[in-house]
C-alpha cells in the first residue's frame, strides 16, 4: 500500500514512509465473496456506473472491472468516494487527481472534498471491496486518470 499524495513541494508521501508492503499467502480455506450492499461497475467505453441516490448509512460496495486498458500514466483506472461540498468542486477534483501532471496530487487537496475510500485499477473482469459509512450529501466517484471529466469515468449521486 502506499500513498503518493505529495507534499507542496512535490515529494510523495511514499518517501515520508506512507508505504506498507502486504504478503499474500495461499489459504485452503475456501473463502465465499464478500456480500456488498451496492455494486459500482468501471468500463472505459461506459464509464462509471452506480446509483443516483441511497439512505445514508454503513455499506460494503463491490467495484467490478468490466475492462481495463492503460492510460497516458502508465496506470488503468480505478474509482475513488469522494465526499464534495458544491458542484463547482467537480472540476478542481479531475484536475487533482490527473497523476500525468506533476502538479496534481499536491496537498492540501482541495477545500470542500472528502476522500472516503475506494479500489486501486485491478485487471479486467476482477472485483474489488470496501466499506463506507455515508452521511447526507453529494458524492462522487471518479477515477485517477488524465481527463477523467472529458472520458466520463465518474458518476455523481445523493445521500439522503
Amino acid at each position: 500500500m502506499e500513498c503518493y499524495v505529495r507534499m507542496p513541494n512535490g515529494m510523495a508521501h511514499t518517501f515520508m514512509g506512507m508505504l506498507k508492503e502486504l504478503v499474500v499467502v495461499e489459504n485452503e480455506k475456501e473463502q465465499s465473496e464478500p456480500k456488498s450492499d451496492y455494486d459500482i461497475t468501471l468500463s472505459s467505453e461506459s464509464g462509471i456506473s452506480f446509483v443516483d441516490s441511497l439512505k445514508a448509512g454503513k455499506y460494503k460496495m463491490s467495484v467490478y472491472f468490466k475492462d481495463q486498458k492503460k492510460y497516458e500514466h502508465m496506470l488503468g483506472h480505478d474509482v475513488n468516494l469522494v465526499k464534495f461540498e458544491n458542484d463547482s468542486l467537480i472540476d478542481s477534483l479531475g484536475k487533482w487527481l490527473n497523476s500525468s501532471d506533476i502538479n496534481a496530487f499536491r496537498s492540501p487537496a482541495p477545500e470542500g472534498l472528502t476522500f472516503l475510500g475506494g479500489v486501486e485499477d485491478l485487471p479486467e473482469k476482477n472485483k474489488g471491496f470496501f466499506s463506507t459509512n455515508l452521511e447526507v450529501g453529494n458524492y462522487i466517484l471518479i477515477s485517477e486518470i488524465p481527463q477523467v471529466l472529458e472520458r466520463k469515468m465518474f458518476k455523481t449521486f445523493k445521500v439522503y
